[in-house]
């Protein structure tokens, strides 16, 4: 190879031709210009600071099956689209910690509620349909209807007490009977008639409604209803009265 110049060296070929191993002279400038020879793996360790393409960690190239890429930012990104994306990473952070389903967000398709009534659960500690459920329960179970069609004996008239309407709706010592919100119709039979007592205008002292305490709770509680009529008078009594639970009683 005598006398020749670089440029009329044998021409290798194509690309697919070069090795790692072979080897290209340079002059060494650090140690007097000396003519050495270096590998083509290792030129391309200089230019690529000591990076391969493709590997974990290593300089990204389009066609790699699988890397990863750390502290990177990618603007104007498309996943499957044509279309850029307009997430950021901030709103996509806010999935972290989310298991479910893609069924899950399509439940909130074409809802209507606002924020604004969402925020009304807030404190809901159970099932509202329950809670719901146990309200028309209880207004439904301690309503109570008393109805007697009794002829006055005596002339005390006649006297509903409290236990008169505890026996009646079935309860036992768990529950007693308020003395607010009774409502009570009186109807007096005379021949082929029947009369309403207590219409708005009477001031007599027909009917009397008298309150107590409860021995243990101290909860105010119906003493007894007391019908002033005279003896041989026929009436109807309707009374519609509420029970609630005694304080502590567990029931």
């Amino acid at each position: 190879m005598a006398n020749k110049r670089i440029y009329q060296l044998g021409d290798i070929g194509s690309y697919t031709n070069i090795d790692d191993g072979d080897f290209l002279h340079i002059s060494d400038t650090i140690d007097g210009n000396k003519d050495k020879k270096v590998s083509i793996l290792n030129i391309l360790k200089k230019i690529l600071g000591n990076r391969a393409f493709g590997g974990s960690g290593d300089i990204v190239t389009a066609d790699a099956s699988s890397q990863t890429m750390s502290n990177k930012r990618i603007d104007n990104i498309r996943l499957n689209s044509a279309t850029a994306m307009t997430a950021t990473g901030d709103t996509i952070n806010k999935l972290t910690g989310w298991n479910g389903q893609a069924t899950d967000i399509n439940k909130l398709t074409g809802i209507q509620t606002t924020k604004t009534e969402l925020s009304y659960l807030h404190g809901v500690t159970g099932s509202i349909q329950n809670q719901i459920n146990g309200i028309v329960s209880a207004i439904t179970t301690n309503l109570y209807h008393y109805g007697k069609d009794i002829t006055i004996s005596g002339g005390n008239g006649y006297t509903i007490s409290h236990n008169d309407l505890l026996t009646n709706a079935g309860l036992g010592s768990g529950y007693l009977i308020s003395h607010v919100g009774i409502l009570i119709s009186i109807y007096k039979k005379s021949a082929a008639n029947t009369y309403l007592q207590q219409n708005p205008e009477e001031t007599s002292d027909r009917v009397t409604i008298t309150k107590t305490t409860h021995q243990f709770t101290g909860q105010a509680m119906l003493d007894q209803i007391r019908l002033k009529y005279n003896s041989g008078d026929n009436i109807l009594i309707s009374i519609i009265y509420r029970a609630i639970h005694v304080e502590g009683s567990g029931v």
